[in-house]
């Protein structure tokens, strides 16, 4: 048992090999013993092995009387119980596991319980039939009916009205013979009647290796899908009024490269789409100002954002197309600003004042002709006055000269 022999033994005391966290009761044992104040001694303690290792024994003892009626030897019963020992620790801490097993799985459910009620979620559990067996707060809310209303009713007649979502009880069935997503979106009818969205993520009960019901928590996303409705529609509407503006309008992004044209600014830019760059092919043309001479490429409204980032307006300068005809243009910009605040694009309109200009031009040739005809006219007044006078003039001088002819003899 304790690895000595029995020699070995007879030279030893009990404390040699008691394990020192027993030696004090152990030796106050032995003292009781010998003086009478025990019949006897039963304990369980720890010996050490002559290798170190610990063993758990059994002691009953007590002492012989001698002849003339005195204590004399003491006698002792060990017995190893070391694995009674290891058994009842392990049984210990399988009872100690499964009491905290039982504490953690109260505390869970009461957690769990918790937090179905008060999540900002709906929550809603259906057995296979779609009978509803959980309806948290927030499915109240959302729905207008109490959980106390539909627990224990179906709902695909309630909620979900079959005849009117025929679609989703089908997916109810495809869901619970594995068919659908984890998540998916469906309509319900509130108490009041108003339609609304949900986007459900759906977990299975599992009834020992079988479906046994469904849990599903809904985000209700109503709003959502009618603000993305009226961004839709205000995108659109948007759209359109960018591409049947009489304006051109274009988009730069940071190395200047025309990442969008309307239909007016490809027609006066003579713009082509290079689709897989995701930007458009700029004609080499020449730029100058309205009288011919070149434009200062540092005045260009790109470079000038760029340079600024501040807008400017009415930069005007013309182009020279393939045929030598000039498109004189007027054009504001403005920078786009990125996420970091600072200018990651530039963008332009574009007013073609060609027509404009040539008009000018031959409202300025009509204006000369004009001032010209009415100078000639002036002219013209100023010779007949004189040709009158002079008429006035002569006709005198040929009265009087036929007066003194009549008179000569």
């Amino acid at each position: 048992m304790l690895g000595y022999t029995a020699d070995e033994l007879r030279t030893m005391r009990i404390s040699d090999f008691t394990h020192p966290d027993d030696a004090e009761e152990t030796e106050h044992a032995l003292k009781a013993l010998v003086k009478g104040e025990l019949e006897h001694v039963h304990t369980e303690k720890r010996y050490v092995r002559k290798d170190g290792s610990l063993v758990w024994v059994n002691v009953i003892a007590s002492t012989v009387l001698n002849t003339n009626g005195e204590r004399g030897l003491s006698i002792a019963m060990i017995e190893d119980i070391s694995a009674r020992k290891s058994a009842e620790a392990d049984t210990g801490v399988a009872v100690s596991a499964r009491k905290s097993a039982e504490a953690d799985t109260v505390v869970a459910r009461d957690y769990a319980a918790d937090l179905i009620k008060t999540a900002g979620a709906m929550i809603v559990g259906l057995d296979l039939n779609g009978d509803i067996e959980l309806f948290n707060k927030a499915a109240e809310e959302i729905t207008g009916y109490t959980s106390e209303e539909l627990v224990g009713r179906n709902w695909f007649e309630v909620v979900v009205p079959q005849e009117r979502y025929p679609a989703v009880r089908e997916e109810f069935e495809r869901l619970l013979a594995g068919g659908l997503p984890q998540e998916y979106e469906s309509p319900i009818l509130t108490k009041s009647g108003e339609e609304r969205y949900i986007v459900w993520r759906r977990t299975e009960l599992d009834g020992h290796g079988v479906t046994a019901g469904m849990v599903s928590i809904g985000i209700d996303v109503t709003e959502l899908k009618r603000t993305e409705k009226a961004l839709r529609h205000e995108r659109d509407f948007v759209a359109k009024i960018i591409d049947t503006s009489p304006i051109g309008i274009v988009a730069y992004n940071h190395q200047g490269e025309i990442t969008f044209a309307n239909a007016e600014a490809e027609r006066v830019l003579s713009l082509t789409g290079d689709e897989a760059r995701h930007k458009y092919n700029v004609p080499g043309w020449p730029i100058t100002d309205y009288e011919g001479r070149p434009f200062p490429v540092e005045e260009l409204p790109f470079l000038r954002v760029k340079a600024t980032g501040r807008p400017v307006y009415d930069v005007r300068y013309a182009i020279e197309n393939a045929s030598g005809e000039f498109a004189y243009l007027s054009i504001n910009a403005a920078p786009v600003l990125g996420d970091n605040g600072k200018p990651d694009g530039v963008i332009a309109s574009i007013n073609d004042v060609s027509e404009r200009k040539h008009a000018e031009e031959t409202r300025g040739l009509l204006e000369a002709e004009l001032i010209q005809s009415q100078k000639m006219e002036a002219v013209g007044k100023l010779a007949g006055g004189v040709a009158h006078n002079f008429n006035n003039l002569l006709t005198a001088i040929t009265g009087y000269s036929e007066l003194l002819l009549a008179r000569l003899p």
